[in-house]
This record gives structure tokens, C-alpha cells and sequence, in this order.
């Protein structure tokens, strides 16, 4: 028998892995061999160390292109079955996810109901956070009002 790492790529894959039906049009392909610590599958091609979902796109697909990412339809991590997978940019992916990340990308308005919308975002550094311009100014209003009442109790302005 042949080095591992030696045998053909599609033989490798089908031996590493098995047919899971979690209530999808077809059956989740589930690798059975080494994860990632975020549960991804990963296996040795090409000499280099590659996520098993991105071998199977690539071989029924061809390369991914610049700037997006192969999304897993299914939300099952370890499966390959390149019908439960999409080729998506990072920020479809993101949307599609059930993540914390996704559910305050999803979110429409602040937790006061203002919109985050037009004027009344503010992105933060890196674009990762948004903030509500309206309660924003609020609190600052707030603040200043404390402060000044908390120089006057002190003596320090009349």
C-alpha cells in the first residue's frame, strides 16, 4: 500500500470520511481525519497543509477566486460535500453565519431603536464595530452635564 500522502487526492478523501444525512437535500461528506481547532477538516496537499472544504471546491471547481471564501451551506464545519458549499465573498459569509459576529451584522437599528443607518453610524476603527451616532451624543451630553455638576459641587465654578 502506498504512503498516505502518496495516494491519489479523491482516494484519500474517500477514505477519510463518511456519508452523514442531517436532513439536507443530499448527505453531509464528514472527514473523519485531523480538524483545526475551529473544526475544519485538514489534509496534506500539494505538501502543503489545506483545509479539506477548499481541496473539494478546488477539484470540482478550480481555484477560488481573489477575495472570497468558500462558505459551508450545511453549517457543518467538517463536511466537504461540494453541493453544501458556496463560493462567497466574507461578508455574504458572515451574513449567512449564526455567530455573534453575524447576528450584529444582521442587527438594523441600536438597542434605543435609532437606525444604523446613514448619518447616524459610526464605523469603528477597522469598519468592525458600528456605534449610534444619536446615543453617542446623548451620553456625551450626559457626561458633560455630570461633570459640570460635579465642578460645581466641588467650588470649583459657580
Amino acid at each position: 500500500m502506498p504512503h498516505a500522502s502518496r495516494a491519489p487526492i479523491e482516494d484519500r478523501l474517500d477514505r477519510r470520511s463518511m456519508l452523514v444525512d442531517l436532513g439536507f437535500d443530499s448527505p453531509c461528506r464528514v472527514w473523519t481525519g485531523s480538524i483545526t481547532y475551529k473544526g475544519y477538516g485538514r489534509i496534506v496537499f500539494l505538501r502543503k497543509n489545506k483545509s479539506v472544504h477548499v481541496v473539494a471546491w478546488e477539484l470540482k471547481h478550480g481555484p477560488i477566486p481573489t477575495g472570497l471564501q468558500i462558505d459551508h451551506k450545511c453549517r457543518v464545519r467538517r463536511c466537504f460535500n461540494t453541493d453544501h458549499l458556496d463560493c462567497v465573498t466574507p461578508q455574504v459569509n458572515t451574513l449567512r453565519g449564526v455567530g455573534v459576529g453575524a447576528v450584529n451584522a444582521k442587527k438594523t437599528e441600536c438597542l434605543r431603536g435609532h437606525p444604523f443607518s446613514g448619518e447616524n453610524v459610526i464605523v469603528g476603527l477597522g469598519g468592525r464595530q458600528r456605534k449610534c451616532r444619536t446615543c453617542r451624543n446623548e451620553c456625551s451630553r450626559l457626561w458633560r452635564i455630570a461633570k459640570k455638576e460635579e465642578e460645581v459641587a466641588r467650588g470649583c465654578v459657580s
